[in-house]
Parts: structure tokens; sequence; C-alpha cells
């Protein structure tokens, strides 16, 4: 059994984002000293031997990393090759119509309580259903029957995930074109003849069209479901590598890498041969991708839906190039790049300008990210070595709100070590700088602020800096994501205390017991007082206590979110941690 390339992704737009009811004699207080957030598994990826080659790949958080995302990552199980089992979360050959096995959905429910940080499944399925029965004698009417048919699974799919965890997100992947005349050659013992046989044979317009046609519908299938998105993949292969010879079976043209029309690429084209993997050193796969062209494939699903969605922002403004740029301890400045870091001896930093829009005058501000992407590197990557300081001021630094020979030495407001994330290993990759609270809760509305980013405590490395995009107008902008910290309002089904939920202990140490005096099936949550999910347990059948083991948190208080899936309410109660 093996898969197809069939284009489709498709998200879950609807996404619950309740936080808690705070008391009001509840007084926030914020450190000055920065908290870096630990590594959140976020997504988990299921699905057929696509699934399984991204995950052995590492493709999702390779990629998390070029987006300074770091800290976010996915979990799956299985392999893309035998063996394989029945309980694994992805599996080479399952059709859709018989990936949700009891044993997989034990898998995927301990997957679930065992990373309750998870808010987006990956789902890689379609493919063999079209690749497994179809040939080129169906009719349309025999096409469409089959294109129903996996829809409807792919349906119940969902439905069964949002069951276990309603809030969860789901995006269904993409596949590309597959490349069977060529791979294949003319040869009978080649792995794939005996599929590409049993299609009768297809021409690489023929298998084409057929995905073509599958993403068509999925345009139509995601009108009907207004929580739904999917995002385009056919001919990426074509557009990154290109067809650099001439094709040796039909249309037997070529074309340079970054040249396909996207999406879609060329209709009559395969994906490159280049771009498909290799077994033994020798032997091509007609239907799966290289490491390199899985990467590519997640990182345009991250570029264009994961890097968004993770973020999570609540506000975002790009840089402005009024002030971009750097100043050094020579007192030279400059706007072509952003430059952070030892330059000959000469310690740079970079200059960032931000105009904050308006915000919402009900909440706080208590968290802010600064991306940068990278455009270049003097020396030696710093990251991994040094920390980094942000300098703050609402004021203009130095003479002007254009870099000057004031500004290296310019006075600030705050000053404060932010957290960085993303290893920064390549031109284009992005840096993330996280704010500590201290700094971002001063941030106030249709204000601009100037900020100096530089390297801490390297003082000896003559050659060790990274350079970044400082234009305003692109893609490569500096931004900055803001996020608010005042809770929201619960609403009209939240109820507190008074409806049947009590805790024990109160305080607690380690592990704490919550007790229902009606049947309770759902999710329960502990967040702390700016509404940030520590853990989470799902409960499938219905009970009246629960016990839940406290992660490594602090002293303090924390809340207890009760999500009743019976009467759609939910429950709300304060806890008190005491370690010691």
């Amino acid at each position: 059994m093996v898969q197809s390339y069939l284009t489709k992704a498709i998200i879950q737009k609807h996404f619950m984002k309740k936080i808690i009811l705070l008391f009001a004699t509840i007084l926030f207080t914020y450190s000055a000293k920065s908290q870096c957030a630990q590594n959140s598994t976020e997504v988990l990826v299921l699905g057929d031997s696509w699934g399984a080659f991204t995950w052995e790949n590492n493709s999702h958080n390779i990629n998390f990393d070029k987006y300074g995302l770091s800290d976010k990552k996915a979990f799956s199980t299985g392999a893309s090759v035998s063996p394989t089992s029945n309980t694994d979360l992805t599996h080479s050959g399952v059709e859709s119509n018989n990936y949700l096995t009891s044993a997989r959905k034990v898998s995927i429910l301990n997957a679930l309580n065992s990373n309750p940080n998870i808010k987006i499944v990956h789902i890689s399925l379609g493919g063999n259903d079209f690749i497994n029965n179809w040939d080129t004698t169906w009719t349309q009417a025999q096409i469409d029957t089959l294109t129903q048919t996996t829809l409807d699974s792919i349906t119940s799919i969902i439905n069964f995930l949002r069951q276990q965890k309603p809030s969860l997100k789901i995006f269904l992947s993409t596949y590309d074109y597959p490349n069977f005349e060529e791979v294949i050659n003319g040869s009978t013992s080649h792995p794939f003849y005996g599929r590409w046989n049993a299609m009768k044979k297809p021409s690489f317009y023929q298998v084409n069209k057929l995905l073509s046609d599958f993403n068509v519908a999925l345009s139509s299938y995601i009108t009907t479901a207004p929580d739904l998105y999917f995002v385009n993949t056919l001919g990426l292969m074509q557009y990154y590598f290109g067809q650099t010879y001439n094709l040796p079976y039909a249309p037997f043209g070529s074309y340079p890498a970054l040249t396909a029309p996207l999406p879609n690429g060329y209709i009559n084209y395969p994906s490159p041969m280049v771009a498909m993997n290799t077994y033994l050193m020798i032997i091509k796969d007609a239907f799966h991708l290289s490491p390199t062209g899985f990467e590519y494939l997640i990182g345009h699903q991250v570029k264009n839906y994961y890097f968004e969605e993770l973020r999570n922002y609540d506000i975002t403004t790009k840089g402005e190039h009024l002030k971009c740029g750097y100043a050094n301890a020579n007192n030279s400045f400059g706007d072509s790049s952003i430059i952070i870091g030892n330059v000959n001896n000469v310690k740079h930093v970079g200059l960032l300008s931000f105009t904050v829009p308006t915000l919402n005058s009900s909440k706080s501000v208590g968290k802010a990210s600064i991306f940068l992407k990278r455009k270049g590197l003097v020396g030696t990557n710093p990251i991994g070595s040094y920390s980094f300081n942000v300098e703050m001021t609402a004021d203009s630094l130095g003479n002007s709100s254009f870099p000057d020979n004031m500004d290296f030495s310019a006075s600030v407001t705050a000053t404060a070590t932010a957290c960085n994330f993303g290893s920064v290993s390549g031109n284009d990759y992005w840096l993330r700088l996280d704010l500590p609270q201290s700094m971002a809760q001063q941030l106030t509305s249709n204000t601009q602020y100037q900020f100096k980013v530089g390297i801490v405590g390297n003082n000896s490395n003559a050659n060790q800096a990274l350079l970044f995009y400082s234009d305003s107008t692109s893609n490569n902008a500096p931004f900055i994501d803001i996020f608010y910290t005042t809770p929201l309002s619960i609403n009209d089904n939240t109820l507190n205390n008074t409806s049947g939920l009590s805790i024990y202990p109160n305080p607690a140490a380690s592990d704490l017991s919550v007790l229902f005096t009606e049947d309770f099936s759902g999710s329960i949550e502990l967040v702390d007082i700016l509404g940030n999910k520590l853990t989470e347990v799902i409960v499938n059948t219905n009970s009246q206590q629960v016990n839940i083991k406290l992660p490594n948190i602090a002293n303090g208080i924390y809340f207890i979110l009760a999500k009743n899936r019976n009467t759609n309410k939910i429950i709300t109660e304060k806890i008190v941690v005491e370690n010691k």
C-alpha cells in the first residue's frame, strides 16, 4: 500500500480562547527578570506515510525553528516503512476509511493526555484512498463517489478528535505531484511498477489532474464548513527544484528552479526526480519526497498557517524604517541592515522602531515578542553563546527619529534581558526575542517606541554579529507581537464553585483531586492567573472524581477550568499551590 499526493490543507479556524474570570482582589505583579518559555508540544501529527516521513525527518520542528518558534514542538509515532502498527499515529499505506481503528483511538487519546498543550492536529490522509483504488478507466461518476467517500471519512476523523478535545484546530495536510513514468522508466522490477500498472499506467497529466480535481473538491468542501481552510501546495517541488534537463517523457521540456507558477505548477509535468526520495542510494521513490522536499512542503505550510497560528498574538505591527538600522561604539550608524554583535572588534547594536496601534483599553499588555529576519552573518553565530539585551524608550533615541551618531550611547527608559528563540543558523531564518512583562506592560496605544538590541558579554570575539533586514515594506520587515494578560470574562455558561465542583487538598503540593456532584465528561485545565494553560486532563467517560498530577510550578494562586461536555458548562475554582 502506498501514498498519493493529494493537495489539501484544511484548518479549523474556529478556536476557543477562554481565559479565567479572576477575582477583583487579585493584584498582578510583574517581575523584571525574563521568564523564558519552555518547550511546548503543540502539534500532533496523524495519518499515512507522508505524515510518517515528516515525523521521521523532523520537518515540523526544523521549520518551527526557522520561524523563531523553536519552543513549539510536533509529536507523533510510527514509521514510513514497515514494520508499522495499527496503534501508531502514522501508518504507511493507511486510507482515511480505515485509519480510525479502536487501537489507534486509544493512541490518540494517550497522546492528547500526555501532551496537554496540543492545539493543532496535523492530518495527512486521503492520498491512498485514490492511489490504491483509482485507475485511468474510471468514469467521472466513479471519481466523484470516491471523492465524497474520502471527504466523509475525513469528516468522521475530525468529529472524533473534536469530541475528545473541542478546542483542537485541525490541519489537513497536502501532497504534491508524483513521478511514476520517469522514475519507473519501463522497469517492471521497480518497487512502484505494480501500483502504476494497477492504475493502468497513467501519464503525468492524468494522475496530476486527479489531484487537481480533488483540490477543487476541497475548495468546495471548506465552504460548507466555516471552520476549515486549506492551502494548495501542488507544484511546490517544481518550483523549488525545477526541471533542469529535458524530461525524457512527454511533454519532454524543461524549466529552471523558482519559475513554476504557484499554486498548481505545471499540471503536465511530474515533481522533478531530484525531489523524490532515494532508497539504498540507487532506488528512486515515485510517491514520496526526499527529506529536503518534505522540509520545503512543511515549510510552505508553516509559512502560510503555523507561523500565524502558533504565535497566537493579540496585535502585531511591522517595524518602521524610520529608525531601523544600527549604531556602534565608534558612533557610526546606518540603516542598510540591523546589526547586532561585534564587527572588527567594534560593538554594534540593532535599532528598531515600532508604533503601537490602538490597544484594547479594558485589557493589559503582559508580553511582547520582537521578530527579526536574518540577512547575513559576520564571523560566527552568537546564538547559544550569549544572551540579548533590549533597551526601550518612548522618546527618540539620539538626536532624531533617524539613526544618528548618538544612538549607541543614548539613554533609555527600560532595559531587560530578552529570551531568544530560533537557531538563526541560516539566512532568512527568524529570531524571536520575548520581552519580559516588566517591559511589555509599559507599551501604550498609538505611541512610537524605539529599541536598541545588543549582545550581552561578547567582549572578546572580533567578528560575531548577525545582520537582519531593516526594510519595513516587505515580508522581511521586523515586527512585534503584543499579547494581553487581562482575563476575558467567561461567557454566560460559566459557573462558579457553587455548581458542584470542589478540590482536595487545597492548598495542594503535588497532586489534587477534582470532585463533582454530577457526572463530568470533558476537559480539566490548570491555568495561571494570566490565563496560560499549564496542564490539561481529558475525561472521556462520566466521572465524579478526577485526579490531577501538578506540573513543576511555583507556589501561588492558580485556577481549575472544568469544561463539561455533558452540560456545555465551564466551572472555575481557585486553588493555591504550596510545594514547601
